[in-house]
């Protein structure tokens, strides 16, 4: 509340140097309902010299006395093939020389969001110059595919190579609730490949051919049972148990 207090203070004066004082406030939504009212008595009667820019990710958090009283301009997802292009050409211009398996990922993982992309393809250049999608895989601490496919076809076919594999997982620290929420979207992206033949949603290092055989009935069967396991594991303190047993109760085999 006293931040937009000061704010609202100091707009009263015009910019000796500029014909418009600009406010960025980043993140609206998280300021306080003190903060929201004190915020709303300068929006109804802005000084013609100020610019007030609310930048939000959860618009529907802002109260509607406030909403009503600026302009909404929405910033789409960038295009998976848009975001590839930007990055090869910084790559290009920092002369680095990234692997394009590694920067697929890095914009599936991205989400559309150039700065999360960015940011990420920064941290990949601090091993080198020369970047593999098993280097992304290792800074951020993510399992490949293949890990995926194997599991998964374990939990279909063999249950011994599924148990065997998550014991190896976790005892080389992997984070067991968060595997399993990575699995259970890798594992939608499949599906909705299957169903839509879209290849932007195969997930990265998967392979046409391998997808396909994993595709059908039972897999849908696993990303139900999935679905609850996700939720059962969000705040239990032993998951690797509880996944264990999901393993061990649920019976997939064609």
């Amino acid at each position: 509340v006293d931040n937009i207090r000061d704010i609202i203070e100091n707009a009263k004066f015009k910019s000796i140097d500029t014909k418009y004082k600009i406010y960025i406030i980043d993140e609206v939504h998280m300021l306080s309902t003190g903060a929201f009212n004190a915020l709303l008595k300068i929006l109804e009667e802005p000084p013609t010299h100020v610019v007030f820019i609310a930048c939000t990710t959860d618009p529907q958090k802002i109260p509607a006395t406030i909403m009503s009283r600026l302009q909404r301009f929405n910033f789409n997802r960038v295009s998976k093939e848009s975001l590839c292009d930007r990055l090869n050409y910084i790559a290009d211009r920092e002369g680095l020389t990234v692997e394009p398996k590694a920067v697929e990922y890095i914009v599936q993982i991205s989400n559309g969001g150039v700065r999360d992309a960015i940011s990420t393809l920064d941290l990949c250049s601090s091993i080198g110059n020369e970047i593999t999608l098993e280097n992304v895989l290792n800074i951020l601490g993510k399992i490949g595919s293949d890990v995926y496919m194997e599991f998964i076809d374990g939990v279909i076919n063999d249950k011994q190579k599924a148990l065997n594999l998550l014991n190896t997982m976790w005892g080389e620290g992997v984070n067991v609730k968060q595997f399993i929420h990575e699995l259970l979207e890798y594992l939608i992206d499949l599906q909705v490949y299957g169903i839509t033949k879209d290849k932007s949603r195969l997930p990265v290092g998967a392979s046409e051919g391998g997808a396909e055989n994993l595709i059908g009935s039972n897999l849908t069967a696993v990303i139900k049972s999935l679905l609850d396991l996700n939720y059962v594991i969000k705040y239990d303190n032993n998951p690797k148990y509880i996944v264990e047993g999901w393993v061990l109760t649920n019976d997939w085999a064609k």
